[in-house]
């Protein structure tokens, strides 16, 4: 059994998008795709936004997709069974100078723990990290995490809010474990000064 409190995202395989919160009323992963020439008014499915994500979290673990006046972060792999977000105030580390974590799961064993995850993370040091070149853009709305295949306002799966100081953010990555059979990458998202 799982004992957990993190609120999770678990579409069964990803992947997972973070968009400014007012920016979700531009996603729409059914819509064709802004470099997709006009010609037939239903796309095919690979020239939808949402075939773009997938194709673009087969080749990156981050990436960066504009939806809209916005930019939104891609983070992809294969069959990823949950993301997350986990706020630094609740103490998990130390590790580097982040407001937070993005937390993909890429292994999972049904016995994992939220406090096997916050130790795997309290294990992590700097040099763990490799800084991605990729940001994102908070306002005052704050930050949503959710499955790619979802969009609001009728959610299919779970999303998380993520609440940070309206600010600019970089994003790094590590990988982590939590045990034998968990296994996860963690994504820090650094404010940038200036």
């Amino acid at each position: 059994m799982i004992g957990r409190s993190f609120k999770w995202v678990a579409p069964h395989g990803g992947p997972y998008l973070l968009l400014p919160r007012e920016a979700l009323s531009g996603w729409n992963p059914m819509a064709r795709h802004p470099g997709v020439l006009a010609g037939d008014d239903r796309p095919s499915r690979k020239q939808t936004n949402y075939w773009q994500v997938c194709e673009m979290a087969l080749q990156n673990e981050v990436g960066a997709v504009e939806v809209g006046e916005c930019s939104g972060v891609v983070f992809g792999g294969v069959d990823i069974p949950m993301a997350t977000f986990l706020p630094h105030d609740d103490g998990s580390h130390g590790h580097v100078d982040s407001v937070g974590d993005i937390v993909v799961a890429l292994e999972w064993d049904g016995d994992a723990t939220d406090e096997g995850i916050r130790q795997g993370l309290r294990e992590l040091s700097q040099g763990d990290f490799r800084t991605e070149n990729v940001t994102i853009l908070a306002g005052e709305q704050g930050l949503v995490l959710f499955a790619a295949h979802d969009a609001p306002p009728d959610w299919t799966c779970d999303h998380v809010d993520c609440f940070l100081r309206p600010g600019r953010y970089q994003i790094a990555t590590a990988q982590c474990e939590a045990g034998d059979y968990v296994v996860f990458r963690v994504h820090p998202l650094l404010p940038i000064s200036g």
